[in-house]
């Protein structure tokens, strides 16, 4: 027999305020997948943090969640969206959060190690970084200072392992 899920209090969400680590979207979202690679580039940018799928909010406090249908599937498409619209590449893989009204989907993202990252969209790449509670794109000049200080970095650090042999 299988056993049943604990479903978390929606007390945990509701009433909670978005913030530069943590993101709240309706459910409806996930007919924009751009939408949610802005996010999550822009908090791979950023400080990483946390979008919530399932959640309405209202001048940005979490008000009612709502059930994401088919969960397994939205999740699966989601692992794959991230793979192979995300540059450089990132692994990250949605979780399934059981509630009492419902399913969320939950994107952990960590804090970006090979900046700048960007998404794929018509054979051109867009940039973005969260500030805040919200999503400013990247000016070219600062995307290539991510690039040069990313290059600094990989360059310095295979010093250090080439002198430390």
């Amino acid at each position: 027999m299988a056993q049943a899920v604990k479903k978390r209090p929606d007390r945990e969400i509701i009433g909670r305020r978005e913030d530069a680590k943590t993101e709240f979207k309706r459910k409806e979202i996930l007919k924009d997948r751009d939408s949610i690679l802005r996010e999550v580039v822009g908090m791979l940018n950023a400080q990483g943090g946390k979008i919530w799928i399932g959640v309405e909010e209202d001048k940005g406090v979490a008000t009612c969640l709502q059930d994401v249908e088919d969960a397994e599937a939205v999740k699966s498409a989601l692992q794959d969206c991230l793979l192979d619209s995300i540059s450089p590449r990132k692994q990250m893989t949605p979780s399934i959060e059981v509630f009492e009204s419902g399913r969320l989907i939950l994107i952990e993202v960590p804090r970006g190690d090979k900046k700048p990252y960007a998404f794929c969209k018509g054979g051109g790449m867009q940039f973005y970084e969260r500030c805040d509670n919200r999503l400013r794109p990247l000016k070219l000049e600062e995307v290539r200072s991510a690039i040069l200080d990313g290059k600094e970095n990989r360059t310095s650090k295979d010093d250090l392992a080439e002198t430390s042999k």
